[in-house]
């Protein structure tokens, strides 16, 4: 994923953006340790349904999203097919698999096309947008996928309707109306299709142990954080019934670069 999907105001400190709720705290301050973006970037909890989010907008998207944010490989140095055939894109089939054969899928924010392209070699019709352009340039050039494009969700332009399935993958994290965009994937959906939807846990052992210094927090851009309730809920009230809720560690990054984060210390 390689930027936001949305240029909509971020949520107000007013209310929680998910539930509406009032009862909320300041949880933390953090830096942006990734990407080095200046500045401190406040997070409040909400005590109803148990989000963390950001009480203002994004900053301008030059600044917080580099060039290269996200799954840009530099094709020369890399081998393509370990990036393709990983085992998390390996879990993400499976999961499609088990509720219907292969049809039509669409990734909204597919970054430089590894998840796509995984699908296609299984026998998937495959379509997919971004709002970087490098990456979309890379995804058609590099690992030919015709049907990528560049805009933004919910799409300006074209026809997304009748899918098989919806891809959301570490997407939601960054919008800032999350329920607006997930309706927006219910409606591209035929009758019965499945969205397959991937975000950080902020109520993981990792989240709770590094608090700031968490590297999946990646201040600024993730405007809202869920926990497995506050997503349940968020996907019911856009109009989905949750058939299966798994969780996972992706990678032993999360632990590794929250560590030597934590070790960091803070600036004055």
């Amino acid at each position: 994923m390689a930027g936001p999907l949305t240029q909509t105001a971020g949520p107000s400190t007013a209310s929680c953006p998910v539930c509406g709720g009032a009862r909320l705290a300041r949880a933390l301050t953090a830096q942006d340790l990734n990407w080095k973006t200046p500045g401190a970037f406040p997070y409040e909890r909400c005590k109803d349904c148990g989000i963390l989010f950001r009480p203002i907008g994004p900053v301008h998207p030059a600044a917080s999203y580099p060039f290269g944010y996200g799954s840009y490989p530099d094709p020369k140095g890399v081998s393509l097919s370990l990036h393709i055939d990983t085992a998390a894109n390996r879990r993400r089939a499976t999961l499609l698999d088990s509720v219907g054969p292969p049809g039509t899928i669409l990734d909204v924010g597919c970054g430089s096309g590894f998840f796509l392209a995984h699908m296609w070699s299984r026998g998937w019709r495959v379509r997919g947008i971004d709002m970087a352009r490098e990456h979309v340039a890379f995804a058609r050039n590099v690992l030919g996928l015709p049907d990528v494009s560049a805009d933004v969700w919910p799409p300006e332009r074209g026809d997304f309707r009748d899918f098989d399935a919806v891809g959301m993958i570490h997407l939601i994290e960054h919008l800032a109306d999350p329920i607006r965009a997930l309706a927006a994937a219910r409606d591209a959906l035929r009758k019965g299709g499945s969205l397959l939807l991937e975000t950080p846990n902020v109520d993981s052992w990792p989240a709770r142990l590094f608090g700031s210094r968490w590297v999946t927090l990646d201040a600024p851009r993730h405007l809202i954080l869920f926990n497995p309730k506050s997503l349940s809920s968020c996907l019911r009230r856009a109009g989905f019934e949750v058939i299966r809720a798994i969780t996972y560690s992706p990678s032993t990054i999360e632990w590794s670069e929250s560590l030597r984060y934590a070790l960091i210390r803070p600036k004055r």
